[in-house]
C-alpha cells in the first residue's frame, strides 16, 4: 500500500522517480507514438480565464539533459496559457505535436540519477540524448478532469536535441500526455464538487473534478463548462445531466458588479417544466457554490429561469440536499455477545436487545425506524432479520453460508447484503410486513472476490466495496429489472502484506458544505485510512492506542469516527487526532454500528 499520500489539501508522497540519461543516443525505434483522440471539452464563451499570455522565460541553457527533463515535468504542472512554461522546453516542432488536452498522468515525486553506464551508448553524436523517465504511477486525470486511480509503473523517453550553446537542450519528441507529480498537481489544481441528480430517486450526488487553482475568478466558468460535458464516466447511468443536451452559454459566466455570479444560458430544449428548471438551477448553484460562496443568478436568454427568485444560494435547495436526511440525534448501536445494544451498553428494545437473534452484526436505517440483524438461527446458519426498530423482526429467506453486514439504501424500505462473498442481494419490503431478495448484477472480477464488506453511499447511487482485500468504489444504476453495480475503480491495491477489512462513508450533514471520505480499516502499521471516493486523497490516521487488528469502522455526520479492535471501541475527531477509548466498552468483541 502507498501510505501518507494525499490529494489537494493533504501531505506529499515519499516515493521515487528515476530519471536516467542515455548519453549520445539517436532516436529510439518506436519513439513516435499516436496522439490520443480524446480531448478536453470546452465552451466557446466562458468567464475570463485570466491566464497571462505574455513572454515565457526560456530554460537555463546550462541545464544538462536530466535536469532539463526534471524541470520540464515540474513546469508541466502549471496549466497557464496551455502549459506555456513547459512548452518552452520543447523544440518548435515538438510544441506543435504535444497534446496537452489528453489525459494527465500523475506520478510520485522526482529523484535524479545523472548517469547509468548500462544505458549509455558512446558512438552517438554529442548533440542528441535520450532521457528515460520511470516513475510509480498514481493515476490519471481524464479529459473531463476526473481522477481515475491507475497504479503501476510509468515509463517514458524524452528525446532531446542540443540546439546551440546559447539555447541548450530542447525536447524534440514530447510525451504522449502531460506528466506531473502529484505534489505539483496539488499546488496547481483545486478539487471541486459538481452535483448531479440521482437517476431513479430524489437527491443529489457529488462528482469530484479538478480545475486550475488560479485564477480563482475563472472557477465558476470552469464549473459550468464541466457541467456542460455531463457526469464523469464513473457515474454513468447513476445520475442525470444537469444541463440538457445542446445547452450553450449565451454569454460568458461573469462576476457581476454586485459580487453575483451570472450564468446566462441558451438552447435549453423544447417545453421545459418548472420542475426541470429547478433541478437544473439546483445543480448549477450547488456546483458553483462548491468553489465560491457568492450568490448565483441563472438566466435563459437574459431572463431569470425561475421567476420567483433572482439570486440563489445553497440554502435555497435544502429540500434537494435533504431528500433522505439522516436523523442526527441517533446515538449509534453496537453488537456484543449476541445482543444489539446502544453505545452506552443498554440493550435495544425487543428481541434484538434480548439476544434472540444471536446477532453478529446489524444496521439501523438513517431515520432510525428500521433495524436489520445478521445472526444465527437455531441450527447455526446465518440469517437476516428485518423490521421496525424495537419490534419483532422477520427472517428473510436467504440460503447462504455467510452474510455481510447489511447496509440501508437511501430511504427505509431497501437494504443490501452480500451472500457467500459474491452474490449481492437487494432486500426490499413487500408492503405486507415482509421482505424479499433480488440479486444485484455486478462485474467484479475474481481477484476482487470474496466481498467481505459493502456500504451504500448516503445518496444510494454508489457503493464502497472491500473485495479480495482491495477497496473499490462503483456506481449504482437501475433499469426495469432493478439496480445493478456499474463500472468500478480499485482505489488502491493494498498488496499481499496489507489487506482492507472494513469501510464506512464519512459525509457532511445535509445542507452543509464539506467533503465525503471513505474510512477504511486495514492490516499493517497504520490500521485506519481516510480516502476520497475517487482515490485522490489518501491519508493515514494516527496509529497511537490502536492495535493492528482493527476489524470494523463506522462513521456518521457530526460524530467521531469509531473503530473496533481487540481492546474495545475507539473514537477520533480528525485524521491528525489521537484515538480515545469509548468508556462503555473496554474489551474486544463489540461491533460498532452508526446508522446506514
Amino acid at each position: 500500500m502507498t501510505s501518507g499520500r494525499s490529494g489537494p489539501g493533504g501531505g506529499g508522497p515519499a516515493a521515487s522517480l528515476l530519471v536516467m540519461l542515455l548519453a549520445g543516443v539517436s532516436l529510439l525505434a518506436g519513439g513516435c507514438v499516436a496522439i490520443p483522440e480524446s480531448s478536453t471539452a470546452t465552451v466557446a464563451q466562458r468567464m475570463d480565464d485570466g491566464i497571462p499570455g505574455g513572454d515565457v522565460q526560456e530554460p537555463d541553457p546550462e541545464l544538462d539533459a536530466p535536469e532539463l527533463a526534471r524541470a520540464f515535468v515540474q513546469a508541466s504542472a502549471r496549466p497557464d496559457d496551455d502549459h506555456a512554461e513547459a512548452r518552452a522546453y520543447l523544440t518548435d516542432d515538438a510544441q506543435r505535436q504535444w497534446d496537452t488536452e489528453s489525459r494527465i498522468t500523475l506520478v510520485d515525486e522526482l529523484q535524479l540519477v545523472i548517469h547509468d553506464q548500462e544505458l549509455a551508448v558512446s558512438e552517438a553524436p554529442d548533440d542528441v540524448a535520450v532521457v528515460r523517465v520511470t516513475a510509480r504511477r498514481i493515476g490519471r486525470i481524464e479529459p473531463d478532469m476526473s481522477f481515475v486511480p491507475d497504479w503501476g509503473t510509468h515509463d517514458m523517453r524524452l528525446v532531446m536535441t542540443k540546439e546551440s550553446e546559447e539555447r541548450g537542450w530542447r525536447i524534440s519528441q514530447p510525451p504522449t500526455d502531460v506528466v506531473m507529480t502529484v505534489d505539483d498537481f496539488n499546488l496547481n489544481y483545486q478539487q471541486v464538487q459538481l452535483y448531479f441528480h440521482a437517476s431513479d430517486r430524489p437527491g443529489l450526488v457529488p462528482d469530484l473534478r479538478y480545475i486550475p487553482a488560479q485564477p480563482s475568478t475563472a472557477h465558476p466558468g470552469k464549473v459550468v463548462e464541466l457541467l456542460q460535458s455531463g457526469p464523469s464516466a464513473s457515474l454513468a447511468g447513476a445520475v442525470a445531466p444537469v444541463l440538457p443536451r445542446g445547452a450553450a452559454m449565451r454569454s460568458n459566466v461573469s462576476d457581476a458588479r454586485d459580487a453575483v455570479i451570472e450564468v446566462n444560458l441558451s438552447n435549453l430544449g423544447k417545453d421545459p417544466t418548472p420542475e426541470s428548471y429547478r433541478r437544473m438551477v439546483a445543480g448549477i448553484v450547488l456546483s458553483i457554490q462548491s468553489v465560491t460562496p457568492r450568490p448565483v443568478r441563472v438566466m435563459y436568454e437574459n431572463v431569470d429561469v425561475l421567476p420567483e427568485k433572482k439570486l440563489w444560494r445553497m440554502v435555497d435547495f435544502r429540500a434537494e440536499m435533504q431528500a433522505f436526511a439522516p436523523n442526527l440525534d441517533l446515538p449509534g448501536l453496537m453488537v456484543r455477545n449476541g445482543r444489539v445494544e446502544t453505545l452506552t451498553g443498554e440493550p435495544v428494545p425487543g428481541p434484538a436487545g434480548a439476544g434472540d437473534y444471536r446477532a453478529e452484526t446489524a444496521a439501523q436505517s438513517v431515520d432510525g425506524s428500521q433495524l436489520a440483524v445478521v445472526g444465527r438461527d437455531l441450527g447455526g446458519r446465518p440469517t437476516l432479520w428485518v423490521g421496525g426498530y424495537g419490534e419483532d423482526l422477520l427472517p428473510v429467506e436467504i440460503d447462504a453460508e455467510t452474510l455481510t453486514r447489511p447496509t440501508w439504501r437511501a430511504g427505509t424500505s431497501e437494504l443490501w447484503t452480500v451472500a457467500d462473498g459474491d452474490t449481492v442481494l437487494q432486500v426490499v419490503a413487500t408492503g405486507q410486513n415482509g421482505w424479499v431478495t433480488r440479486p444485484v448484477p455486478h462485474r467484479l472480477p475474481d481477484d476482487q472476490l470474496p466481498v467481505t464488506d459493502l456500504r451504500l453511499s448516503p445518496d444510494g447511487m454508489r457503493v464502497a466495496v472491500v473485495g479480495g482485500d482491495d477497496l473499490l468504489v462503483a456506481s449504482v444504476s437501475s433499469d426495469n429489472e432493478g439496480p445493478r453495480i456499474g463500472g468500478h475503480h480499485v482505489l488502491h491495491r493494498i498488496g499481499e502484506e496489507i489487506q482492507a477489512r472494513s469501510v464506512a462513508w464519512q459525509y457532511p450533514a445535509p445542507g452543509e458544505q464539506g467533503s465525503e471520505y471513505l474510512i477504511v480499516a486495514v492490516s499493517g502499521k497504520y490500521p485506519v485510512m481516510r480516502i476520497s471516493p475517487d482515490g485522490m486523497v489518501f491519508q493515514r490516521y494516527q496509529q497511537s492506542n490502536l492495535t493492528q487488528d482493527v476489524t470494523t469502522v463506522t462513521a456518521f455526520p457530526k460524530k467521531d469516527v469509531m473503530v473496533a479492535d481487540q481492546n474495545g471501541l475507539w473514537t477520533v475527531q480528525d485524521v491528525n487526532s489521537y484515538w480515545q477509548q469509548h468508556t462503555a466498552v473496554k474489551n474486544g468483541g463489540a461491533v460498532p454500528l452508526y446508522p446506514g
